[in-house]
């Protein structure tokens, strides 16, 4: 232990002396420790953290691939996803829109811009999450028209735009100018993507056109 102190006080006394390489040696120190530690931190939240989904080892992102588009993107085709849906593949398959950002108002309150994702009824039976206030949707919630549709909307922008308020379910909202009742409020870091405030229903309807069924036809 003595000849430990020893050397710690050599050390400080050569580092005061040398003012310049101090500063350089601790500089190269400090660096170093960050980018480990963003490193760590980039690990920890994409290969180590899980998912905050229940059962997210379950979850797969199946993709549609056709060599005549020459596409390589995350989408899938209408045709794929009846496919999917009917063949007992999968306990679940929802289908996801993600729609442009439109102005969101609850009366005459100054607007804010949203953004929207249509689901399909499947979604938040795939993400395993249910509605911290009111529901998700139902069956009925896809049969159009649609203003009487309701809306489900982000624990974050009920805090945030409507100070969690207890009575939000039925209270009507404005995208774009068009009223929809609130029907549901879902739980904090329960949906996917992360970025969306608003969930509307994917109606696509009994009978689809042939162009929606074409297998070269990327909707999703």
């Amino acid at each position: 232990m003595k000849a430990l102190m020893q050397d710690l006080r050599y050390g400080l006394r050569m580092l005061l002396k040398r003012p310049g390489f101090t500063l350089i040696a601790v500089l190269t120190l400090a660096l170093g420790i960050g980018a480990n530690t963003t490193i760590f931190s980039f690990v920890n939240a994409i290969l180590l953290r899980p998912l905050p989904y229940k059962n997210a080892d379950q979850l797969v992102v199946p993709i549609s691939f056709n060599p005549a588009r020459n596409s390589d993107d995350a989408s899938i085709t209408y045709a794929d996803y009846l496919d999917w849906q009917n063949e007992g593949i999968f306990e679940h398959v929802a289908a996801l829109n993600l729609l442009s950002a439109a102005d969101l108002t609850s009366g005459n309150d100054e607007p804010e811009r949203v953004r929207v994702a249509a689901v399909s009824e499947d979604y938040f039976a795939v993400m395993g999450s249910e509605a911290l206030v009111g529901r998700t949707f139902r069956e009925d919630d896809y049969n159009p028209p649609g203003p009487a549709r309701g809306l489900i909307i982000t624990y974050g922008l009920w805090q945030r735009r409507f100070g969690g308020d207890p009575d939000i379910i039925n209270q009507k909202i404005y995208l774009n100018g068009r009223p929809y009742p609130v029907i549901g409020v879902m739980a904090k870091d329960s949906t996917w993507p992360e970025d969306r405030d608003v969930f509307a229903p994917l109606a696509v309807g009994p009978n689809p056109g042939p162009d929606l069924l074409r297998r070269d036809n990327m909707v999703f």
